[in-house]
């Protein structure tokens, strides 16, 4: 899972603050005026894609924000999966595409992705995605510090096994050690 919490920072400080792998000079672009709208004037932009960027991870330190173009490519998610592989933690990834597709997008989020826009791009929205990502607000926040809740489920598969204690344990430990508001 790509990890977008601002509070885990890159171990590596010469590492670049934002790198942009998009295929098309129109996104390029966009992105490039999106940056410069939020004070970003010294991205690294490639000419590739999601495996391009995967390449490049795997080689060097990783960006605070990546952007990537996952259009063209044959089964998206398990390139996101790879590119979660070798990005280090604290790297928030925004991907681009061509699908609008419910289930694309469901499932890069499940994988830790940070926003997902499909072309052609607006350029105030991805202004703003960018800006929450580095301001550690908004899409980038970590669970942890979202107003969402959680759901736990402890469940065994016959009586005895112990789930209710489990359960209670769990309830407990999440209370008073961890802070959070429990129902049980």
């Amino acid at each position: 899972m790509i990890d977008v919490s601002p509070t885990t920072a890159n171990a590596n400080n010469n590492s670049p603050k934002v790198m942009v792998f998009v295929s098309d000079e129109d996104s390029m672009g966009v992105i490039r005026q999106s940056l410069g709208d939020v004070g970003l004037k010294n991205a690294s932009f490639v000419a590739g894609n999601v495996t391009t960027a995967t390449a490049a991870m795997a080689q060097g330190p990783s960006p605070r924000m990546l952007i990537v173009d996952i259009s063209k490519v044959d089964d998206p998610n398990a390139r996101i999966s790879e590119l979660a592989e070798v990005c280090e933690p604290g790297t928030a990834v925004i991907v681009i595409g061509t699908d609008n597709d419910i289930r694309l997008y469901r499932g890069l989020k499940v994988a830790g992705v940070a926003e997902y826009f499909f072309k052609p791009l607006v350029r105030n929205v991805v202004a703003r995605a960018c800006d929450d990502i580095l301001k550690g607000k908004g899409a980038a926040t970590s669970s942890a510090t979202s107003n969402t809740g959680r759901l736990v489920l402890v469940l065994g598969v016959r009586g005895g096994v112990g789930a209710t204690t489990i359960a209670v344990g769990t309830a407990w430990q999440m209370a008073e050690v961890h802070k959070r508001w429990v129902m049980l």
